[in-house]
């Protein structure tokens, strides 16, 4: 366990190598997981920043903390979120925590929605992670940013979870009035099944309804039209 002058221990060199014949002699001779470079990174976390499956479940596989935290401040999971879903996937099924945030208030899910990863997030939000109101800089949350990404499974996903259906962004769109303008019928349907509020209006004091009938989307005005509180003639506050 001998560190040299920036920290490295031979573990850390041997992971940082990304070779599993020189990592396993020292797990085996019981060279310690715990100790930090002087960034703060422990094996575990290089092996992780690596995106290296096979070391990163033989460190674990000896108990290396699967939550700790470098420098950064950086969770482990939400580290491996960004640098390979087979990497998150061992940590999730390892037991990590899968809340913990970021110094800004990220989670590995909010990384999972925002990359498209379907499988991850399904997992993540099975194992016990929770869809949050967190905002990023534009206002969005983490159902935002999948109706942006025209995800429906992502959408069904968190709303399945009990995502805020309503929040507002810094330009006024809910989810719904973003997945009207793109035309995203099914998701429309989605939302407004699942308890959407119909006529809040964006920054611009435009409706859903209003934005689905500028761009020309005839079937998702038709679902609109089809709600029992719909008020056509308040179609916006600009009248």
């Amino acid at each position: 366990n001998q560190q040299d002058r920036v920290g490295r221990t031979p573990l850390h060199v041997a992971v940082s190598s990304g070779a599993p014949e020189l990592v396993q002699p020292l797990l085996s001779a019981k060279a310690s997981t715990e100790v930090q470079e002087d960034d703060g990174a422990t094996p575990l976390r290089l092996a992780v920043s690596q995106g290296d499956l096979a070391l990163t479940s033989m460190l674990l596989g000896v108990g290396a903390d699967k939550n700790a935290l470098g420098a950064d401040a950086v969770p482990l999971i939400v580290l491996a979120t960004e640098a390979s879903v087979h990497v998150a996937l061992a940590l999730v099924k390892a037991g990590a925590d899968l809340n913990q945030p970021d110094a800004t208030g990220r989670t590995a899910l909010e990384v999972a929605i925002s990359r498209k990863e379907y499988e991850l997030s399904e997992l993540l939000l099975a194992k016990g992670a929770r869809p949050t109101s967190r905002k990023d800089p534009h206002g969005n949350t983490s159902l935002h940013v999948a109706v942006a990404h025209q995800a429906e499974g992502l959408v069904r996903l968190l709303v399945r979870h009990r995502a805020e259906l309503s929040e507002q962004n810094r330009q006024g769109q809910t989810p719904l009035i973003m997945a009207a303008e793109s035309g995203q019928v099914g998701v429309v349907e989605l939302l407004l099944h699942s308890g959407a509020h119909l006529h809040l209006c964006d920054a611009s004091n435009r409706s859903a309804l209003e934005l689905a009938l500028s761009a020309g989307h005839l079937n998702v005005l038709k679902v609109l039209l089809q709600q029992s509180m719909v008020d056509v003639n308040g179609m916006s506050k600009r009248g």
